[in-house]
């Protein structure tokens, strides 16, 4: 397979006989500002020029028609990535498992690390050992990702609130306006994940998210750059 050397230039950087003079050999141009010499035999005789925009694209247009528009990638090494953190609390004899399972389905398709945390009180007259199968079932579920925090103080509980990506909160039959674990998380800030039937108010369709309906809120820190401007893709761009 014949390769050709690609020239990644910033022409400010670069003295200027580099384009009026064509290197010797097929090769291309990687460009980072504005050519100097737009109209040079250098930016004439490559077999492709790059732009790392598309706006500086448009600028080399009119001296290469068939200038392609690229990117820079990031030159650091990048971090290792925070997990998503899922809290959930409310009565231990409560816990909708199927509800559980789209949540975990929909965190798969993200493609991040994640951390499901299901703190529970009880009721007067109920035990854990009450909800002991539906422990069970959510550390089958989650296997490593899952973290039971027994019951958390209220302390405890707006400082997770505060920190975590998600509250996921679901009922029997919908969120109401009584559930005080939602309007706990809401005043704190976070970001809900619930169910919702016909008898749930309206304020709360704009405040939370339907599990079942939507897709999940977007998350601030996930790289979603890497979809686009990854080093990958330039590649792929460059060879292509």
């Amino acid at each position: 397979m014949r390769t050709n050397p690609l020239f990644s230039v910033k022409t400010a950087e670069v003295r200027q006989w580099f384009y009026d003079v064509p290197v010797f050999g097929p090769y291309e141009l990687f460009f980072h500002d504005m050519p100097n010499m737009a109209d040079g035999a250098a930016m004439k005789s490559a077999r492709r020029v790059f732009a790392a925009s598309a706006a500086l694209a448009e600028e080399i247009r009119p001296y290469r028609r068939d200038v392609i528009s690229a990117w820079c990638p990031s030159l650091v090494e990048a971090q290792p990535r925070e997990p998503i953190t899922v809290l959930s609390f409310g009565m231990a004899h409560k816990i909708r498992t199927d509800l559980y399972e789209t949540l975990k389905a929909k965190l798969d398709d993200t493609g991040e690390p994640y951390v499901v945390y299901v703190s529970a009180a009880l009721h007067e007259g109920t035990t854990f050992s009450d909800a002991s199968q539906s422990f069970e079932m959510l550390r089958k579920l989650f296997g490593m990702n899952f973290v039971f925090l027994g019951t958390l103080s209220d302390e405890a509980m707006v400082d997770r609130l505060r920190t975590c990506t998600y509250v996921a909160a679901f009922f029997e039959k919908g969120l109401r306006e009584n559930n005080t674990s939602v309007m706990a998380a809401i005043d704190a800030g976070a970001t809900v994940l619930t169910n919702w039937d016909d008898q749930t108010p309206g304020i709360f369709l704009h405040l939370t998210t339907d599990i079942r309906e939507e897709p999940l809120p977007h998350i601030a820190r996930r790289n979603w750059l890497r979809e686009y401007y990854s080093w990958d893709k330039l590649v792929e761009l460059i060879r292509g």
